[in-house]
């Protein structure tokens, strides 16, 4: 597990997760692990796979996703944008009919660096709370 990925994941268990609904832990934490979790600040994600997870090509499954309704997620990925924790990139290109198309996600860069004071040469974590009403 990177650095960066335990440092966010154990703040926000620490110092956000009490402001937060179940339903928008369930997705910034699934955000969370699709970006940070795999050494990445993005990633494209389809609101049927936050449902429903991953399962690859050769039928095996990758995760389960959050188990919430469609309009949960929908609800809770709003929630997010407001508080300034979550970015939101649509995808604006031709698929057919049938295809649902995903968005790119990325956690707030600000939020990243108030939740872990992160600075280029060293990780600190803060101590005090965030209160994350202060990122409005």
């Amino acid at each position: 597990m990177n650095e960066l990925y335990y440092n966010l994941l154990t703040n926000i268990i620490d110092n956000c997760m009490y402001e937060l609904t179940g339903s928008d832990l369930k997705v910034l934490l699934y955000i969370l692990r699709h970006t940070y979790g795999f050494d990445k600040a993005t990633d494209e994600i389809a609101i049927s796979q936050l449902q429903h997870g991953i399962i690859k090509r050769d039928g095996a499954r990758f995760d389960y996703g959050t188990g919430l309704s469609k309009s949960t997620i929908l609800k809770s990925i709003n929630n997010l944008i407001k508080k300034n924790i979550l970015i939101k990139y649509p995808i604006r290109v031709q698929r057919k009919p049938f295809r649902i198309s995903p968005s790119i996600f990325e956690l707030n860069p600000i939020f990243i660096e108030i939740l872990i004071g992160s600075t280029k040469s060293k990780l600190t974590v803060r101590p005090q709370v965030i209160h994350t009403g202060d990122l409005y």
